[in-house]
């Protein structure tokens, strides 16, 4: 590879990285906005979190997943959050298990939560 094409994918791994930043920042508005002003709680009788859950529709599975790394632990403590972080769960999850989100959340505070989730699967609805 020459120093022109080196030059060339630098600049398109720089705007890749863009962006992924852009899409990182979008995920976190999404997540603190939505609280308090959009229902979020992926079993809603009324709405079923419908304008939440089009709203993630934007996010690949791997985003939401880069996303839900980021999430700081004050998060976890806001009204209706817990709610959120299950809606993303269930959009990112394969199948809907839950369990193969552990892995790639391991160590963050998205991934404690999903983890406290797991063992305790009476917080976890089946209306």
């Amino acid at each position: 590879m020459n120093n022109k094409e080196k030059y060339v994918q630098h600049l398109k791994n720089r705007l890749i990285s863009r962006r992924n930043a852009r899409k990182l920042n979008d995920f976190r508005d999404l997540m603190f906005n939505s609280l308090g002003k959009r229902c979020v709680d992926p079993f809603c009788t009324t709405c079923g979190a419908q304008k939440f859950k089009k709203a993630l529709d934007k996010f690949s599975r791997e985003e939401i997943i880069e996303g839900l790394k980021l999430i700081p632990e004050e998060y976890l403590h806001l009204r209706d959050s817990s709610d959120a972080l299950l809606s993303c769960f269930y959009k990112a999850s394969l199948f809907g298990a839950l369990s193969d989100l552990v892995k790639p959340l391991k160590g963050s505070p998205a991934g404690n939560e999903l983890e406290f989730i797991l063992k305790n699967k009476e917080f976890i609805r089946n209306d």
